[in-house]
């Protein structure tokens, strides 16, 4: 079991009224739409690679460590600290390379439809610039407007810190995948609370390792999870959109 080694100075504890904006903005009821995505696990499971219950937390543990968490969530840390310093053009800079490392379009599309999902209610949230500036950057094409850049700009406005804002970001992933799961009935309810828990120091130890990397990092190997991405965009029958 992951044990954190005293507090991380980079990450101070959040404030009340952050952690609330913390629970609104990550909370499922939050429009984005990741209710509607499946992360290629319904290829998966049309094509019966997995079935077990291990066989879902050993692939979602894939994803935090192998896609996610070296991709977006450096994406997003970047995203927080460049919204630290009011520098909008190394925002829209982030947003296109991340956009770059996502070679399925069903990926790439869920992420952008997610993040600008997230920016038609941030003006409803606060009134920072920055995160009006990139909702017109967006708006006017100038840059793609994933999830993961268009949360960590939330965050650092609303005052979630970076390492809380990862943390956010792979719980509602872990919680979109296992949903999916669930509507796919190939897990419980229960056993989905059960995976959510033992999963809980895997995305400590990939928010720890990941949110101090350089955008220049960002990396991503998950050939099976790609393969799969692709083959379900062909399907022609399909519960979800990705």
């Amino acid at each position: 079991m992951y044990k954190p080694k005293g507090k991380d100075k980079r990450s101070p504890p959040l404030d009340d009224a952050s952690f609330l904006h913390a629970l609104q903005v990550s909370d499922s009821f939050f429009p984005t739409g990741m209710v509607t995505l499946s992360h290629a696990l319904e290829a998966f499971v049309d094509e019966e690679k997995i079935s077990a219950e291990d066989d879902f937390e050993e692939l979602l543990e894939d994803y935090l460590c192998h896609q996610i968490g070296v991709t977006d969530s450096i994406a997003l840390a970047n995203a927080h600290r460049a919204a630290v310093q009011g520098d909008l053009q190394d925002i829209v800079r982030i947003d296109w390379m991340l956009s770059a490392m996502k070679l399925v379009k069903e990926s790439k599309d869920s992420s952008i439809k997610s993040g600008r999902s997230m920016l038609t209610v941030c003006d409803r949230l606060t009134s920072d610039p920055i995160i009006l500036q990139l909702k017109r950057e967006v708006e006017q094409e100038r840059s793609p407007g994933n999830y993961a850049v268009v949360l960590g700009v939330l965050s650092s406005v609303l005052g979630i810190p970076c390492k809380q804002a990862i943390l956010m970001e792979l719980s509602s992933f872990a919680v979109s995948f296992l949903g999916a799961a669930l509507r796919l009935g190939r897990l419980n309810y229960l056993q989905v609370q059960e995976t959510l828990q033992r999963i809980t120091a895997t995305m400590v130890i990939v928010a720890d390792e990941n949110m101090g990397k350089t955008i220049q990092e960002m990396r991503s190997f998950a050939p099976s999870i790609d393969i799969m991405g692709m083959k379900h965009q062909r399907a022609e029958k399909r519960l979800f959109i990705s």
